[in-house]
């Protein structure tokens, strides 16, 4: 049956400023549904929005399969109607847009004075000058994160578009939709985005009406799409942020100098790069990569490409090259060149090598560069902290095994809880040391782990396991947590490795460091000296051996000076006594330089930290010069 017929003159007729196309083109059918709607003039029935509602209306748009209204039938005079509505549609935004500006530059004027009160006159001539003078475009209009539509709408009749709390919501939609980190909410440069794109308003939208005449335009953000972010956007900023980096870096250079640190490594495509990177204290840079595909990557050919570098950043400005184990042998061809420069092994790199030969797979015993294999009895190492890593597997792995862990944890007095946290961790292969790291949580926890296989529930649960394979590993996790002996020989290994994992937690920091691992190896070969309570002499002993091969191995005498200038050891006692010519030689060197940079008023002398390490670089040359060598 026909629907009552819809006096469209009448709804024309009204006053336009006071209902928009928007509301016009919804009144002209019955149902408001996505699925069905049903149009007033001629009875059609359809679905869609109110684009689809225009194109039934007014039949202008090619290419779709919306009927044209019956009723109107392409009347020239309805549509001419519609058409000043459009057009007054429009006047009423560009108004609007007028009187959002004059908002802003009122905004900007009020923070402007509250910074400078007397730039404020100036400030605003010139933005009511430009005000007076600006045209706003007919196809500008507020970004928003709800119904681009509605949001026209809104805008139109001079109504609220947006609140803050919406704003939120969309944020939060779009980081769940892309899977953000939401920690970037946090940084400075994505919160400054943020702001800049507020601050830019309109002028960050754009406006699609090549939908044709009588179609509502559609809202897009200005925002670069991904193509854009990682071609040309990504390396102007790179190359903008890399060029001011180096100029406040070039600055510094004079006092400090600077490192070069260069690794191997394979991108997606399985080419084989070598990075070079900067190390100063402003920064790290990454100064290029180099493309070794083809190459035959020898000691020397690594040699001359570091060389290379060392020639672009001014050999004067170079102190300082670090490379890992496997390109030890190009230091000789970098000091051929510049005998000045120090060349070191990774301290990271040596450190997780040696962490590694503690456990490491395999029947026989570790490989040392320069000082052969040893014979050192890894499976003891590494069958006990197997142990550990089926205890955790199979408590985690289980649901109700961790959910009775978790709730003896809270029965455990507040002030009596392990420091660190209780949760039990998983070694990870991308992470240095992370073997011991979860032994020492395990250690921590001992009695919590205790209390959980001891328990009624545990017992019960594990009576209640179908697999044999389950009963069975719940009996050897309860045997290995009850072992004390066990426990005795995981304090005694972490007794041996936590310093020098702490070792390694400083090779991550961002200041000098070179000197307190210097003398925190020196407090490991004193530990490894004396007896460690639960661990045989014997075992003690090659734990020992094998630290000082790994510690010839990284050692560097340019340490020695780096923990005498160290502000920390200052009050360290620096004896020769008992030591032969070469050891007093370099002993008397390190209490001279200790001196001089205790000395007050040695800054103004010209005794500054670059100095003194730049005497101490001269001294190693001459040393080199005479044949005497460094241990």
């Amino acid at each position: 049956a026909m629907p009552q017929k819809f006096d469209l003159q009448a709804a024309l007729a009204k006053d336009v400023e006071q209902r928009d196309q928007f509301e016009l083109c919804w009144s002209t059918v019955d149902a408001y549904t996505s699925k069905s709607k049903t149009c007033r003039c001629c009875g059609a029935e359809y679905s869609g929005g109110a684009n689809r509602i225009w194109v039934h209306l007014l039949g202008r748009r090619v290419g779709t399969s919306v009927r044209q209204c019956t009723y109107l039938n392409g009347d020239p005079s309805i549509q001419a109607e519609f058409d000043k509505i459009k057009l007054r549609a429009v006047e009423l935004e560009n108004a609007n847009a007028a009187k959002n500006a004059a908002h802003e530059h009122s905004r900007q004027l009020t923070a402007a004075s509250s910074v400078n009160p007397l730039a404020t006159q100036s400030t605003a001539t010139e933005a009511d000058r430009a005000a007076a003078t600006r045209t706003p475009s007919a196809n500008v209009v507020d970004l928003t994160q709800m119904d681009m539509r509605t949001a026209l709408g809104k805008q139109r009749t001079g109504g609220t578009i947006l609140t803050a709390d919406e704003v939120d919501a969309q944020w939060s939609r779009a980081f769940i939709a892309t899977g953000g980190a939401f920690h970037h909410a946090d940084n400075k440069e994505f919160r400054k985005a943020v702001l800049m794109t507020a601050l830019c308003g309109q002028r960050y939208v754009k406006v699609d009406a090549s939908q044709g005449q009588g179609a509502v335009p559609a809202l897009e953000s200005k925002l670069p799409k991904r193509t854009r972010f990682a071609t040309t956007l990504l390396d102007a900023t790179d190359s903008e942020t890399q060029r001011s980096a180096k100029v406040l870096m070039h600055s510094t250079l004079a006092d400090t100098g600077m490192g070069i640190t260069s690794d191997g490594m394979a991108n997606v495509r399985n080419q084989p790069l070598i990075n070079v990177i900067l190390l100063t204290p402003t920064g790290q840079f990454v100064e290029h990569v180099i493309n070794a595909e083809g190459e035959d990557k020898t000691n020397e050919w690594v040699g001359e490409r570091i060389n290379e570098v060392i020639h672009a950043q001014g050999p004067k400005n170079v102190v300082l090259v670090v490379m890992d184990g496997a390109c030890r042998g190009a230091f000789q061809y970098i000091n051929n060149v510049y005998p000045h420069v120090i060349c070191i092994i990774c301290c990271a790199h040596a450190i997780d090598l040696l962490l590694e030969d503690f456990a490491k797979e395999g029947t026989q015993g570790p490989v040392v560069a320069g000082e052969g294999r040893f014979s050192f009895d890894t499976a003891w190492t590494r069958d006990r902290l197997a142990a550990g890593r089926r205890i955790v597997k199979f408590i985690t792995n289980h649901q109700k095994t961790l959910y009775l862990y978790r709730e003896k944890v809270k029965q455990v007095p507040h002030g009596e809880l392990p420091k660190g946290g209780t949760e039990l961790l998983k070694p990870g292969a991308t992470r240095f040391a992370t073997e011991f790291i979860s032994a020492e949580r395990q250690l921590r926890c001992k009695s919590i782990l205790q209390m959980l296989v001891v328990s009624p529930e545990y017992d019960m649960w594990a009576r209640a396991q179908r697999a044999e394979a389950t009963r069975t590993a719940a009996a050897e996790v309860k045997a290995l947590v009850l072992n004390n002996a066990r426990w005795d020989e995981i304090e005694a290994i972490i007794t041996v490795c936590e310093p020098l994992y702490k070792i390694l937690r400083l090779c991550d920091a961002n200041t000098p460091t070179l000197g307190k691992i210097y003398m925190r190896m020196l407090d490991v070969d004193q530990t490894l000296q004396e007896d460690v309570p639960h661990l045989p002499k014997a075992r003690r002993e090659e734990y020992h051996e094998l630290f000082m091969a790994r510690w010839r191995y990284m050692h560097h005498h340019a340490m020695v000076g780096a923990a005498v200038v160290d502000p920390e050891f200052w009050d360290r006692e620096w004896s020769t006594e008992g030591a032969d010519d070469e050891e007093s030689e370099w002993a008397q060197f390190e209490a001279t330089v200790k001196q001089v940079a205790q000395t007050p008023g040695a800054a103004e002398d010209g005794h500054t930290e670059a100095a003194i390490l730049a005497d101490y670089s001269d001294w190693t040359l001459a040393m080199k010069t005479a044949g005497e060598g460094v241990n």
